[in-house]
């Protein structure tokens, strides 16, 4: 095998098993704070007993809200990577290339998206929790700050409060409800939440004064999350040049000598050499999106 390709292999191996190692640790930290959290959840429910009225938590509307879609980058690169290796007459170390660097970019875009809409939910629940501290200090009962804050809070949260009040309506008991709402949304905001009005609705007490924390602990997560996405924005546009600039200086050699930048590209052992750099630049962009993403 020729020195260079095994030391990009190497190097390649390395990067996916360093990668691998920053995925695991931000899984384990997050199971490791949602067990926690779930804890006091599992306790209350073994401590009540068990009611045969009381209808199953309905979990139809998480996927409406959270839904993610990881299995289109798959299908995205291995339908490109198959078209360029079949149709473009290029080698197929190309179209793998192709396949494997959609596949680790889209992720990186879905990721994203979903990131982006679980701010705005996490938005929403700060506004409902202030529309809801203003109405219980105007004196308003729990259910009545849930049905004004339902009017006022747009999709897609105000479906789940429209539930959780039909669902009150119809005789299921509230603390029941609340719970649920919590597990409909796994976010850890959410489920402090919902966990507030559960303990409040079994045990009384003012309520006011304890979701004005709560609201004032969500919107202290949401300002850290933006204020370490503005921190990183320039390190990723500053790797996102970088990279361009290398696409370019292909493009103005090709531009001079196309000829020769031909000859470059056909040559077997310069085509594995490309396929393991621009490999590399899709795990590299996907290593610095997945460590500079908050985990909150």
């Amino acid at each position: 095998m020729n020195p260079a390709i095994a030391i990009l292999t190497l190097v390649l191996l390395a990067a996916l098993a360093a990668l691998g190692l920053v995925s695991l640790r931000t899984n384990t930290v997050a199971s490791r704070a949602k067990r926690r959290l779930e804890a006091p959840l599992d306790n209350a429910d073994a401590e009540r007993p068990a009611s045969t009225d009381t209808p199953e938590p309905r979990q139809r509307t998480r996927q409406s809200i959270l839904r993610r879609a990881r299995i289109v980058p798959w299908l995205v690169g291995i339908v490109l990577g198959v078209a360029v290796a079949l149709l473009s007459g290029l080698p197929w170390i190309f179209g793998l290339l192709l396949a494997a660097a959609v596949i680790l970019l889209g992720g990186q875009v879905e990721a994203t998206i979903a990131d982006r809409r679980r701010l705005r939910i996490e938005n929403q629940l700060a506004d409902t929790i202030d529309i809801m501290v203003s109405a219980l200090t105007a004196g308003a009962t729990l259910l009545r700050a849930l049905e004004h804050a339902a009017s006022e809070i747009p999709r897609p949260f105000r479906t789940h409060l429209e539930e959780l009040l039909t669902r009150i309506r119809y005789g299921e008991p509230p603390a029941d409800a609340f719970r649920d709402l919590g597990e409909a949304i796994p976010l850890d905001n959410f489920r402090l939440f919902a966990t507030s009005l559960a303990v409040h609705w079994e045990t009384g007490g003012t309520l006011g004064p304890t979701l004005a924390l709560v609201g004032r602990a969500v919107r202290d997560r949401i300002e850290i999350a933006r204020r370490a996405r503005a921190l990183t924005s320039p390190a990723r546009l500053s790797v996102l040049f970088v990279l361009l600039a290398t696409y370019f200086i292909l493009l103005v050699n090709y531009a001079n000598d196309p000829e020769g930048t031909l000859i470059f590209l056909n040559d077997p052992t310069a085509q594995t050499l490309i396929a393991f750099t621009v490999l590399l630049q899709a795990i590299g962009v996907a290593w610095i999106s997945a460590i500079s993403r908050p985990n909150l």
